[in-house]
């Protein structure tokens, strides 16, 4: 009976000091999960990336577009000239506005609107003529454009500064008319109207930057090669006189140089 009574209680000891022992081994840390903690910051940041899926952009332009208008006589073109000194080029201004979506991380799609038109390009001269005359030309040019394009970007992922490059292809329609006023020693010669316009096909290239303001606003900068096609068309007077065999058909390339700036909003 003793024996069965110690053997009991030797038992039960053992039991209990086997518990205190694993509970001994067990511990508990304070410290934060910092792995959890990332995994779920680099949740939210990838969860607000994806949620701007579009943007809206305004920019503002300025352009040089080189004087290339040319005449056909004789069965071939010749650039235009006066008294041998070739016009000046044009400076063209505008705006453009935007609304795109960003496919992949890099990867963005927009259809634009711009408007461009010359603020400079007129050209005057004056000419001795043999007889003695003196002939004083004076060409007023008025070149407006209108282009609806669709775009594609490709941003390099730099943090918040992003290096571009893009392309284009879409429709223009330009509008170019030349007036020609000139005098023979003090006396209005009739006026000449050179009217061109004409719908074409338009591509472009170019590269740039965004910078990241905010969540949402970006700032953009860049510049753009655009090529719109060529116009052509017939001088005609002021009197209303039709074109006839004897004009002189004239053609106009409008390829135009840009320095763009302005603002991305993503949403």
């Amino acid at each position: 009976m003793k024996k069965t009574l110690l053997s009991t209680v030797a038992f039960a000891c053992l039991a209990v000091l086997s518990s205190n022992a694993m509970a001994g081994s067990k511990t508990y840390s304070t410290e934060p999960n910092y792995a959890t903690y990332k995994k779920s910051s680099v949740s939210s940041v990838e969860k607000k990336d994806i949620d701007n899926n579009y943007y809206f952009a305004v920019r503002g332009l300025v352009g040089k577009t080189p004087h290339n208008l040319r005449s056909h006589d004789e069965g071939k073109w010749e650039k235009v000239k006066d008294d041998g000194r070739s016009f000046d080029d044009f400076v063209t201004t505008g705006g453009e506005a935007a609304m795109g979506t960003y496919l992949t991380d890099g990867v963005r799609v927009e259809v634009a609107y711009a408007y461009k038109e010359n603020t400079s390009g007129n050209h005057s001269s004056s000419t001795e003529m043999e007889d003695g005359a003196l002939v004083k030309t004076h060409l007023d040019q008025d070149l407006k454009q209108h282009l609806a394009m669709v775009n594609g970007y490709y941003d390099f992922n730099l943090g918040r500064f992003k290096p571009y490059v893009m392309a284009g292809i879409g429709y223009s329609k330009t509008k170019y008319l030349i007036k020609d006023k000139s005098t023979e020693d003090g006396v209005s010669v009739p006026d000449l109207k050179t009217h061109m316009s004409h719908s074409h096909l338009a591509w472009s290239v170019g590269a740039g930057f965004g910078f990241d303001l905010t969540e949402h606003f970006t700032f953009e900068a860049g510049y753009r090669f655009t090529d719109a096609g060529q116009i052509k068309g017939y001088p005609k007077f002021s009197e209303g006189l039709a074109e006839d065999e004897d004009s002189t058909l004239l053609k106009y390339k409008t390829r135009t140089h840009e320095v763009l700036a302005g603002i991305r909003y993503s949403f």
